[in-house]
């Protein structure tokens, strides 16, 4: 296995670990100084130098060697670059979509993931598509009050505003069209939020789960920090359905929201690059490094999540939330001593990789506080 990591840690460097479980030998594809570098399950460690055109060169000569069995594009920076790179049959094997495949050029734009779905029949909010502020007023009285603004492009909450009347949405266009480009309104759903992950190889699924979102990082817009699983076999019958249109490859998924009980609309894709909740998948009883691994050795059964209701909070996620000033409703949302509460710091034997990201997060975090104080 081959992982590249553009830019992002967070729960991704448990991904070696998460696959040698399964037997898997995995190198890394990385900057110098990315923190993944000291997992103990990496047998080789590749470096690119720190820049868009000399990390796409690297990559580019990783995805010609023939030694692997699958690559894990693990953040949106790492996919946008191999999708970057000219066609050529050997590299374009190993993506995680298909260049002739519809989804390979709408994964990154959310105006079109929709029309995507609902041209296959997927389950999807209903939208409306403003040209500028007061049209975009006009389609959230059309849709309903309170109205989610999104921008087309952007991940992890950034090109997201929740919007309670007029003055919000006049306000909230105009920076979301200079941040992710063409704007869509949205109904908002008050039902329960999550996302789905799976483990696919070339449109066959191996294993999914599901979480429900109890706290979020971009004041609740972002990705999660405790999530309750979920087994809803609703989910899992989108998750084959997405996996098997687009052809897809890896460990990936899409957000959900619930507009009744068990049934669900798509909102935000991930496809082509992997997902942090797949590392406590364990919590429910999915491996996912086991499935990908079957699915490489042409074993297409699907596990399902066996357990709900569990509530799991995600490290370092939860450093991220505590500098927020969010230490209480983290609390809340998981109870450190509660019955059916874990909070997930990653494998055991991977102590010393806890500790140089636990560092790194919390200097990150006393950076941005000093920046605030300074500001007062």
């Amino acid at each position: 296995m081959l992982l590249v990591y553009r830019r992002h840690a967070s729960s991704f460097v448990y991904y070696p670990a998460l696959l040698a479980r399964a037997g898997l030998a995995v190198d890394i594809l990385t900057a110098p100084n990315h923190p993944a570098r000291h997992s103990r399950h990496v047998r080789e460690r590749f470096t690119a130098a720190d820049s868009d055109v000399a990390f796409q060169d690297a990559l580019a000569e990783r995805l010609a060697a023939e030694v692997y069995a699958e690559v894990l594009f693990i953040d949106e920076p790492a996919r946008r670059l191999a999708y970057g790179l000219p066609a050529d049959p050997a590299r374009d094997a190993r993506l995680p979509i298909p260049r002739t495949n519809p989804l390979s050029e709408v994964v990154e734009d959310k105006i079109l993931f929709q029309a995507w779905c609902e041209q296959h029949g997927l389950p999807v909010p209903r939208v409306r598509l403003p040209v500028d502020a007061e049209a975009a007023v006009r389609a959230a009285a059309a849709l309903g009050y309170p109205v989610v603004l999104k921008g087309a492009a952007g991940a992890g909450g950034q090109a997201v505003r929740i919007c309670a009347d007029e003055n919000a949405v006049r306000e909230g266009f105009a920076p979301l069209a200079i941040l992710g480009g063409r704007v869509m309104a949205q109904e908002f759903v008050a039902g329960p939020v999550g996302s789905v992950t799976f483990a696919a190889r070339r449109g066959r699924v191996g294993a999914w789960d599901a979480g429900e979102k109890l706290l979020a990082l971009k004041d609740g817009l972002g990705p999660s920090v405790v999530r309750r699983t979920r087994a809803d076999p609703e989910l899992g019958r989108l998750a084959l359905a997405v996996a098997a249109a687009g052809e897809v490859s890896g460990i990936t998924g899409f957000d959900w929201m619930e507009t009744a009980p068990g049934r669900f609309v798509i909102i935000d894709p991930h496809f082509g690059r992997c997902t942090p909740p797949a590392v406590i998948g364990a919590s429910s009883g999915v491996e996912f490094g086991d499935a990908l691994r079957r699915l490489i050795d042409g074993d297409h059964r699907v596990v399902s999540p066996s357990c709900g209701g569990k509530r799991v909070a995600l490290f370092p996620q939860i450093i991220e939330v505590v500098f927020q000033g969010r230490l209480f409703g983290l609390l809340r949302a998981a109870p450190p001593f509660a019955r059916g509460v874990r909070y997930f710091f990653g494998p055991a034997d991977e102590w010393r990789l806890t500790v140089r990201l636990a560092a790194h997060y919390l200097a990150a975090g006393c950076r941005v506080l000093a920046g605030r104080l300074r500001r007062r």
